[in-house]
């Protein structure tokens, strides 16, 4: 899951602006969300020396990815309570959406969800590109719809 996930995100090892114009860092780790302020705390980065221009060791990005991909799959599972009985590819879309979104604008898709629930995967792949994440983020969008799209019943 790491090459997709760098595939669609960005990677920088110093503070760079997301398309909605949060301060992010590593592999697409938003400075702005205050629980990921809170991990950068206990693992000893100041973030003001991040903001300042400081560039981050590999170690101190994959330590991010690694609290970023876990908070994923939590809120994953969270949105979709029986996501582990989805094919593996639909797992992988739902996670790579709630690491991209965040909980609380993965809720908002909610036709997604019901489609999901229903096992409806065509439908749960319009959902998917009929939003305007799916507008912001182009091309990566489509690769997780198709993902899930790869499971409809034909």
């Amino acid at each position: 899951m790491f090459h997709l996930v760098r595939h669609q995100e960005d990677y920088r090892d110093s503070v760079y602006l997301d398309s909605k114009g949060n301060r992010t860092v590593g592999i697409g780790f938003n400075l702005e969300e205050e629980h990921n302020r809170q991990f950068l705390k206990e693992i000893g980065i100041d973030l003001e020396t991040v903001f300042s221009g400081l560039s981050l060791s590999e170690e101190d990005i994959m330590s991010m990815y690694h609290f970023s991909i876990q908070t994923a799959y939590w809120d994953a599972t969270k949105f979709l309570p029986d996501l582990d009985k989805h094919p593996e590819d639909i797992q992988v879309a739902i996670i790579i959406m709630a690491y991209n979104l965040g909980f609380n604008n993965l809720l908002s898709f909610k036709d997604t969800r019901i489609a999901l629930l229903q096992r409806n995967y065509e439908w749960a792949s319009d959902e998917m590109l009929d939003s305007n994440w799916a507008s912001q983020t182009g091309i990566r969008a489509k690769e997780l719809a198709q993902m899930v799209r790869r499971h409809a019943e034909k």
